[in-house]
Order: structure tokens, then sequence, then C-alpha cells
């Protein structure tokens, strides 16, 4: 059954090293048969396996045995072994017992910079261990599907992967972004934004291709036959949104992202898109395999944090918006 099992190699397990143990703390073979029910001849053959799979001696045969140098050693690091599996058989089965599980999540950065601060205390209060990675969304669901997150925030369901299961968490509807001293410029000359003239007028503040914001923004552009001339690109929320602040151009954003970067970035006005307004949906995945307990405490409190948040944030930046966003 083990024939392949990367352990193969080694020249001991736990039973021949409770042998050597009996052994060493006896200093007879003798002595150690009696304490572990065995006979001094399966003692006697078992350390003459260990030292030639070892390849070095362990006792000498005389009596009482007297232990070399490498065995001092082995006794030393095995006193330190038995202790770790000790405490690893306990710790899995405290945690069987009280539920709370080892849970790895990951977060795109505009949910881990606006809801994480509120959830992560209380995922971290259900979990024996929390881990919290964050980063874009394609990037997050690869680590996700090869297994070294549990949970994931992100922006596609990935309907096609058995291993996963999808929770709608959040729409919310791209808008326009731009300088509170444009947005007033604009409103003294009696002219309402409109998106033609930013695009043919203004430098278009794009997020990164590489995430799916980004695509979503450049397919709507398409669509409407409005595709920005000359554009500045950027990866994250909070350098696009200083960029903007600085007078630099507008943006099209969400208002988890609007949220994001004004507290960062404070003198941003944000306008509607013209209807039908594009919307970005964010997702709860999990592993399949994981707890469904788990799973389910996890969408609760997060579904609960991002209805505050929206509600008491978004209220102050786009009071407009907030009957756009839905959760859940």
């Amino acid at each position: 059954m083990f024939e392949n099992s990367r352990f193969q190699s080694l020249a001991f397990d736990f039973k021949a090293l409770d042998v050597f143990q009996a052994v060493y703390a006896t200093l007879s073979m003798t002595d150690a048969a009696r304490q572990l029910e065995m006979t001094q001849s399966a003692v006697s053959q078992a350390i003459s396996r260990l030292e030639e799979r070892l390849a070095v001696p362990l006792f000498q045969r005389l009596r009482p045995l007297v232990p070399t140098p490498a065995a001092d050693e082995l006794a030393t690091l095995a006193t330190g072994l038995f202790d770790s599996a000790r405490q690893l058989e306990t710790r899995v089965r405290e945690c069987a017992s009280s539920g709370r599980a080892i849970v790895r999540v990951g977060m795109v950065d505009s949910f881990t910079a606006t809801v994480g601060p509120k959830l992560i205390p209380r995922l971290r209060g259900r979990s024996e261990r929390l881990t919290v990675w964050s980063g874009i969304s394609r990037n997050l669901e690869k680590e996700l599907l090869s297994g070294k997150l549990d949970m994931m925030i992100g922006s596609h369901p990935l309907p096609q992967e058995k291993a996963v299961v999808s929770y709608p968490l959040l729409r919310e509807p791209y808008f326009i972004v731009l300088p509170d001293r444009m947005a007033k410029s604009m409103s003294r000359s009696g002219n309402p934004v409109r998106l033609a003239d930013l695009v043919h007028n203004h430098t278009f503040v794009r997020y990164s291709l590489r995430s799916k914001i980004g695509e979503d923004i450049e397919k709507y552009l398409e669509a409407v036959s409005l595709v920005p001339p000359q554009s500045l690109e950027f990866d994250g929320t909070e350098a696009a949104f200083a960029m903007v602040n600085g007078g630099l151009g507008w943006m099209i954003s969400t208002p988890l992202c609007l949220i994001h970067g004004a507290g960062v970035e404070p003198g941003l006005t944000a306008v509607p898109l013209p209807k039908p307004m594009p919307e970005r949906t964010l997702y709860l995945l999990a592993r399949r395999e994981l707890d469904k307990k788990v799973v389910e405490d996890a969408l609760e409190e997060t579904l609960q944090i991002t209805r505050e948040v929206v509600e008491s944030r978004l209220k102050l930046l786009a009071d407009w918006a907030v009957e756009l966003v839905r959760v859940g």
C-alpha cells in the first residue's frame, strides 16, 4: 500500500523509534521487551534493522548496553518528534470537536480594503487559523483551483469548475468618477457630465486589462463606440484614484472601489453612466469539500458586513447609487 510513499526511504518509523526509546531508557533488550510486551528476539532484531538502515551502531553490546553518541542524538530528536506528533493529534481532534476550521481566504483588493477590516475579525473568530490573501481575481482563482485557497471573493462564478461552489454576493453598477473641481466646473457651465465629452476631451484613467474590472470597462466602451484616444493604466485602485484626484483625468469605477479610493483620496465625485449601466458582480466561491457550515457561516457574515459598509459609507459619497447596489 505504501510502496510509493515519500517516507519509504526513511530509516525508521514510529514503531522502530518506540523500540529504540525503550532500549535506550532501560539499557537492556530484555527489560525493553518486557516493557513493550514483545519478545527479546523481536526487540533485538528491530534495533539491528535500525542500525543497518542508519548505517551507524547505536549500542555497544555490553551489560548493560552502552549508547553511542549517535544513539544519544537520536534519543533527543526522537523525543521532539513524538512530542510534535502528539501535538498534531491533539490539535486535529480539538479542531474537529470545536467545529473551528483552518481556512485560507482570498479577496479582490477593493473588497479587502472596504469590507475586509470588519469581516476578517469575524472570520478569525470562527476559525482555528485564518489566512487572507488579496489580489486580482484571476490570480486568486488559480490559487483556489490548485487547493491553495479554501474560499475567495472574486468576479467570476466559475460554473465550469465542479470542485467549486459559488454564491452571488454583490451586484454594483459602474459609474463615472472625476475630481470634484472638474464636476463643479461642468455644473457651473450648465453642461451635465457627458461620457462622450470626457472621452474626447480628457485623459481616461483605466484599470489594467489584467483585471476583470478592466476587461468589463473596456468591453463597455467598445460597445458604445467610445474608446478613449488617450489613457493612463493602473493595476490598483489607489493609484488610479490618486491620478484622478490629482486632476490627470477621469475614470469608470464601482461603489466598492469608490469607498476604497475615497478613503485615500477625498475630493472625488461619482456620476451615473448612460443607461443601461453596466454592472459588476462579486461572488463568494468555496471549494466543494470544505465543511458546509463553515461556508454558510462565512457567507452570512460576509453578506451582513457588506450590506453595512455599502449603506453607511456609500451614502456619504454617492447616495444616488446606494439603491442600485444589491447585496445577496
